[in-house]
């Protein structure tokens, strides 16, 4: 059985998006016996309630942090463009539907994209079927896994995953080789230092 390398995200999560380069360099660097298993952590369930302004400045604020540290790019549009929700199960499960058709780690890419780059609402419905259509896929089909139980299902079942491997933020790796896991430290500028620790364990 191959050793698995777990990436526990949320789409919508910023510091995800602050890691993203970082992951990208370490995945082209990981041995090839490893299987990388994608896992949505889900950071706030679902809601059509709009965020109180005052939890909008804190992610926003988020925003400007991770911008200073990392040096990632932010749209700020999206907090006068849009009507911010709490609310990242929608995307969360896009990625699923999304990895049905065999586009996971497009999905992923465009949502980032959308959120953080274009001020557009991955909360929404509309906006990640919009997203489906420009990653070709076949979005009649997308609009209906999106809200269907077994998206559902499998949504709680990488919730599910999450618990069983202890991991409660986000961005987060989890080394399983065997039947014993340990998490990874990752640094948001060096993927090196996940590289060093994942080949200590092999």
């Amino acid at each position: 059985m191959k050793p698995i390398l777990y990436y526990v995200h949320d789409p919508m999560c910023s510091w995800c998006w602050g890691y993203r380069p970082t992951w990208d360099a370490l995945r082209l660097v990981l041995p090839e016996d490893i299987k990388v298993v994608n896992v949505v952590g889900g950071l706030a369930p679902d809601s059509d309630e709009p965020m109180p302004l005052e939890q909008q400045k804190l992610i926003a604020g988020h925003w400007q942090r991770i911008a200073v540290e990392l040096g990632t790019e932010f749209n700020f549009d999206f907090w006068t463009n849009c009507t911010p929700r709490r609310s990242t199960y929608p995307a969360c499960r896009a990625v699923l539907a999304a990895a049905a058709q065999d586009a996971e780690e497009a999905m992923i890419n465009a949502i980032q994209h959308a959120y953080y780059l274009r001020a557009m609402n991955p909360s929404d419905t509309t906006t990640l079927i919009a997203l489906a259509k420009d990653i070709g896929l076949d979005s009649r089909c997308f609009a209906d896994d999106l809200v269907s139980p077994g998206i559902q299902r499998e949504l709680e079942r990488h919730f599910t995953l999450r618990r069983s491997i202890d991991v409660y933020s986000f961005p987060s790796l989890v080394l399983q080789i065997g039947q014993a896991s340990c998490p990874v430290p990752l640094d948001y500028r060096d993927h090196q230092v996940s590289v060093k620790f994942i080949a200590a364990k092999m």
